[in-house]
């Protein structure tokens, strides 16, 4: 099992299929990068929270971004990467928020609950949270029975993740 904490930026911009939330972390690629989406960057969260402040600042500077709201946020995450680890107190807790991981590659889409007309990753397993506002599962028993189907419909595992995403006033 895989535990992932830190602190992200998150930022609400005009994308041109709508409005998304995305979160930031760390740059892990390249040195030019001080920032990246989490879905793309191995989901690698800051480790300082005056990091996360710092990239959120340069990034609202940028006049190529339409950013409408950003905020510092901890994250705190544990993946269940294999089928055994779900049996877990962390998991079966009823009042956990969870999602889905969808991994292609090194990218990652975070999937929450499914929102009518959302763009990017949506059918009957859920929502990419970029595109639902944020909203994670909160029922463990039904984000099983959709990690199940999406993995026999796929022959791929969806990992389940606990998804704790606390915005820090300021």
């Amino acid at each position: 099992m895989e535990r992932i904490r830190g602190f992200v930026g998150v930022a609400k911009a005009q994308m041109m299929v709508g409005f998304a939330q995305i979160i930031f972390g760390r740059a892990t690629v390249g040195e030019e990068n001080i920032y990246e989406p989490l879905a793309i960057n191995g989901i690698t969260p800051f480790e300082t929270a005056e990091s996360a402040k710092s990239m959120l600042l340069h990034l609202s500077q940028r006049k190529d971004v339409a950013i409408t709201e950003a905020y510092l946020a901890e994250l705190d995450m544990q993946i269940a990467e294999k089928q055994e680890e779900l049996h877990d107190v962390t998991f079966t807790r009823s009042d956990q928020p969870m999602i889905l991981l969808r991994r292609h590659g090194t990218d990652t889409d975070f999937i929450g609950v499914y929102k009518k007309d959302a763009p990017g990753f949506t059918n009957i397993v859920g929502s990419n949270l970029l595109f639902n506002g944020l909203q994670a599962f909160d029922c463990f028993r039904d984000l099983l029975e959709i990690s199940q189907y999406a993995t026999s419909a796929t022959g791929d595992f969806f990992p389940i993740a606990t998804f704790n995403l606390t915005k820090i006033p300021g």
